[in-house]
C-alpha cells in the first residue's frame, strides 16, 4: 500500500464559471496504512475529491501522488486503486468467487493464483463459505464484505470507499462500523473513506478531514476535531454544540468571558486579548445540571436556567434549557441520572467547567 499526497487540487466543472469550484485548492496527505475519512454535507466536494484520486474525474489544477508516483495524468486503469461503491456494484450474473477474481483476471493473473487470492481475501472478510452464491442470495452486509474482498483482491496501492454502509439498515450499519474498520486495518490498506455520517467517521477513522463548500475546514483525529473544533461549522457539524457570544473580560491562566447569560470561564492557551468579542461552544454532554440555584466555583461557571423540554432515551436524557437571556441550550444527562432528570419548568443551574469551553 502507498501513501497519498494531494497538492492544491481544484475542480471546476463549468470553466465559464471559474469561481464555482466543486473542490477548491485542497492539499492533504494520507499516511501509508491510514484509514482517512472525508466528512461533510452533501455537495461539499468529498466525492469529487475521491473520484479525482481514483482517476474517474480529472482535476482542473493541482497534483495527485500515490507513494512517489505522480498519477495526476494517469488513467484510472493504470493507477492501481480500488473503489468500493455505495451500491457495491457486484456483477449479478457472477458468483462470489468470480466477482472477487475479476480484478486479478483483468490484470492477467493466472487462474490458480486468482483462486488463491480470492480464497485469502474472502477468509479475511469471513465469506469463504459463500463462494458459489450469487449476489442476490446475499444479505446487504454480506454483499458489502464481498465488495471489500473484490477490492482487496486487486492488491491496490490504495482503497477508496464511497459511503459503503449507506445502503444498510440502521442496526446493521452500526454493527458493520467496527467490523469494517477491523477488516481494513487487518490488511494494512491505505484507505480514503467518504461519508456524511458523523458517528461513522468518529467511530472508524484514524483521522478526519471535515469539508465544506469544496474546502477542508479542519483535519485531525476524531477526538481532536470534536474537542477542539477550528470553527463554528466544524463544531456544529461534528456533533451538537451550544453557542453563545461574549466579550473577554480578563485573560490569564483562566480567561473570563462575559455573556448575556452570565459569566463563563475558559482554559485556553494564547487566547484573544481583553475586550475581544468571541463565540463560545459547549457540548451538551459537557454541561453538568444542578437543581435550583448553585454558586459558581473557581473551576466552573454557573448559568441559571429553566428546563423547557426533554426526551428520555433510556441510557440518557436530552433536555432543553432556557437561559437568562432566552437562549435555549441542549443538555445531555447520562447514566442513572437520566431517569431522575428534572421535569419541564424546573429551575436549574448549568455548571460549565473552563476546560469544556471552546472558542470558535
Amino acid at each position: 500500500m502507498k501513501s497519498i499526497r494531494i497538492e492544491n487540487i481544484t475542480k471546476v466543472y463549468d470553466l465559464a464559471r471559474p469561481d464555482e469550484r466543486a473542490v477548491d485548492d485542497v492539499s492533504l496527505t494520507v499516511a501509508e496504512g491510514e484509514l482517512f475519512f472525508l466528512l461533510g454535507p452533501s455537495g461539499c466536494g468529498k466525492t469529487t475529491l475521491l473520484r479525482m484520486i481514483a482517476g474517474l474525474t480529472w482535476p482542473t489544477a493541482g497534483r495527485i501522488h500515490l507513494g512517489d508516483r505522480d498519477v495526476t495524468d494517469v488513467s484510472v486503469d493504470k493507477r492501481n486503486t480500488a473503489l468500493v461503491f455505495q451500491n457495491y456494484a457486484l456483477w449479478p450474473h457472477m458468483t462470489v468467487a468470480q466477482n472477487v477474481e475479476f480484478g486479478p483476471k483483468m490484470k492477467g493473473v493466472a487462474a490458480a493464483q486468482r483462486r488463491e487470492t480470492a480464497g485469502r481475501v474472502l477468509s479475511i472478510v469471513q465469506m469463504e463459505g459463500y463462494v458459489r452464491r450469487k449476489p442476490v442470495q446475499l444479505s446487504g452486509g454480506q454483499q458489502q464484505r464481498v465488495a471489500l474482498a473484490r477490492a482487496l483482491a486487486a492488491e491496490p496501492d490504495c482503497l477508496l470507499l464511497d459511503e459503503p454502509l449507506s445502503n444498510l439498515d440502521a442496526k446493521l450499519r452500526l454493527q458493520m462500523r467496527s467490523e469494517l474498520r477491523r477488516l481494513i486495518k487487518s490488511t494494512g490498506a491505505t484507505a480514503v473513506y467518504v461519508t456524511h455520517d458523523q458517528k461513522e467517521a468518529m467511530s472508524m477513522a484514524d483521522r478526519i478531514a471535515v469539508m465544506n463548500d469544496g474546502r477542508i475546514q479542519q483535519i485531525g483525529t476524531p477526538r481532536d476535531v470534536y474537542d477542539h473544533p477550528g470553527d463554528r461549522f466544524v463544531a456544529d457539524f461534528l456533533g451538537e454544540g451550544n453557542f453563545i457570544e461574549g466579550r473577554v473580560a480578563k485573560t490569564g491562566a483562566t480567561t473570563v468571558i462575559e455573556t448575556p447569560a452570565g459569566q463563563l470561564l475558559a482554559r485556553i492557551d494564547d487566547g484573544p486579548a481583553a475586550g475581544a468579542t468571541v463565540t463560545c461552544c459547549i457540548r451538551p454532554e459537557r454541561v453538568t445540571l444542578q437543581m435550583g440555584a448553585v454558586a459558581a466555583r473557581p473551576e466552573a461557571a454557573a448559568l441559571p436556567a429553566t428546563v423547557v423540554g426533554g426526551v428520555f432515551l433510556g441510557e440518557m436524557a436530552q433536555l432543553t434549557c432556557r437561559l437568562a437571556n432566552d437562549d435555549v441550550w441542549k443538555v445531555t444527562v447520562l447514566g442513572e441520572s437520566a431517569s431522575a432528570a428534572p421535569p419541564e419548568g424546573a429551575a436549574v443551574t448549568l455548571m460549565v467547567a473552563g476546560e469544556h469551553v471552546v472558542l470558535v
